[in-house]
């Protein structure tokens, strides 16, 4: 056979071989946000062009200030206020009216970076925080007449249960943009563990705030574990966040109280400082990665 006729053959094998595969999507490098209130910067400044109205959106969120410095040639927030896992493959409704589309929608499969945050909600963050952290005097204790009862600790085992459902999503992102970083960047600390410098700012009692605290550090452990087992590096923000909560001094917070707000975002959420030390974590840990550690 001629070596033309055996270019021929080699080429034509390589073009049928092909054909019953999903052809790997090229492009420009890109960063996706994808996530909850904590990701979409909600009640801080500057809504984002072309986002929903009620995911509230904003250019204040970290994946905004985190693709300031990650290089990507592209940026896509698909974040959205009140969203659970559930959101990142179906339509959301949003509140009080309007419907958000898929999360992985925004998913090209060109994806350099991925980044994650979600999971409060679907461990009850609104139903939880109203029963820990609106104690009418400071000797209640609703956390744990709610959520402790005969051995069990309610809080903990409702932070357990992510581990199914994120590791799932956390496969769906792979397989959708197989050659993305995704990095699960975690929550901050709402309150200190003892409660210290609450009261007045956020109503938890100090019997109370352990059991709270607990919960969000079950939420961090579930969520770090299930990231290492599914191939995305854990961004620990919870940690980083301990002398940054929502009872420290307004020049110190990283999350923002119940009362005394003001124009600093939302209760509860986090403040632009925290947005910016989320991203800056996500950042680091990214640079970190592309030195192998």
């Amino acid at each position: 056979m001629r070596p033309f006729a055996i270019v021929g053959l080699v080429v034509l094998a390589a073009f049928l071989a092909g054909c019953g595969s999903n052809p790997v999507t090229t492009g420009p490098s890109r960063y996706v946000a994808l996530g909850d209130s904590n990701t979409s910067g909600a009640g801080l400044p500057t809504p984002m062009t072309g986002a929903p109205e009620n995911c509230f959106r904003t250019e204040s969120g970290y994946p905004s200030f985190a693709a300031e410095k990650l290089g990507q040639e592209e940026f896509e927030s698909a974040a959205c206020s009140g969203a659970g896992m559930y959101a990142f493959g179906a339509e959301m409704p949003l509140y009080p009216d309007g419907v958000a589309p898929p999360q992985f929608d925004s998913l090209k499969g060109n994806e350099t970076i991925v980044s994650v945050t979600i999971g409060d909600n679907d461990a009850g963050f609104g139903e939880v925080t109203k029963n820990c952290l609106e104690a009418k005097s400071p000797s209640d204790t609703p956390c744990q007449d709610k959520y402790i009862s005969g051995g069990k600790n309610k809080l903990t085992e409702a932070a357990a249960s992510l581990a199914k459902p994120l590791g799932e999503q956390l496969d769906s992102i792979h397989e959708k943009s197989p050659k993305a970083k995704v990095f699960v960047v975690g929550y901050g600390p709402i309150i200190p563990e003892d409660g210290a410098g609450c009261w007045g700012k956020v109503n938890v009692s100090p019997s109370d705030a352990p059991y709270f605290y607990g919960w969000q550090n079950a939420i961090t452990e579930t969520e770090k574990a299930t990231a290492e087992q599914h191939g995305a590096v854990y961004v620990d923000f919870f940690n980083a966040g301990v002398g940054h909560d929502a009872c420290q001094p307004a020049s110190k917070r990283w999350t923002n109280p119940v009362n005394g707000v003001g124009s600093a975002g939302w209760p509860l959420h986090p403040t632009i400082a925290g947005t910016k030390a989320a991203a800056a974590a996500l950042v680091n840990a990214w640079d970190r990665s592309k030195l192998g550690k």
